[in-house]
């Protein structure tokens, strides 16, 4: 295998992810915020845009480990002002619901062993709320890193 052919990999699996029930929900792919924003400004309505993964290996060429991350967002436009905290508190509950059911399907393509995500493991999650980013989204951002 190529040194970098899980990168690929794991980009190409990200590119095709698809939320359970959610089929038609098409994640953006983006390398940074300003992309994100563009991305985002004439769109609506629930968005998952996803960070394309980074690499780092360290030790030597014969012997090293890669770790690989990402940063998965799900997110929905930010309630006008008119906007009370029992909006707010079911937006947020159903962007976690997403960002759970993410989780899980990746998880689950691992225990597979779904070819993209072969040789990987998940190794660790962050999930934290965010609030008017990106031009005025709220939702979840996960990181993601794998090994």
């Amino acid at each position: 295998m190529k040194r970098l052919q899980n990168l690929t990999n794991l980009t190409n699996y990200l590119t095709a992810l698809r939320v359970p029930g959610l089929d038609d929900l098409k994640p953006l792919r983006v390398v940074d915020e300003a992309q994100a924003t563009s991305r985002l400004a004439r769109r609506g309505g629930t968005q998952i845009v996803i960070a394309r993964p980074e690499l780092k290996q360290e030790g030597t060429s014969d012997s090293y480990v890669a770790e690989y991350s990402t940063a998965v967002f799900v997110l929905d436009k930010n309630l006008s002002s008119a906007s009370t905290e029992e909006r707010e508190d079911s937006q947020f509950n159903n962007l976690v619901n997403i960002a759970c059911d993410i989780l899980t399907k990746i998880e689950q393509d691992i225990s597979s062993g779904t070819s993209e995500l072969r040789g990987l493991d998940l190794v660790g999650t962050e999930l934290f709320p965010v609030s008017s980013i990106f031009g005025g989204w709220n939702g979840y951002s996960m990181i993601l890193a794998f090994r």
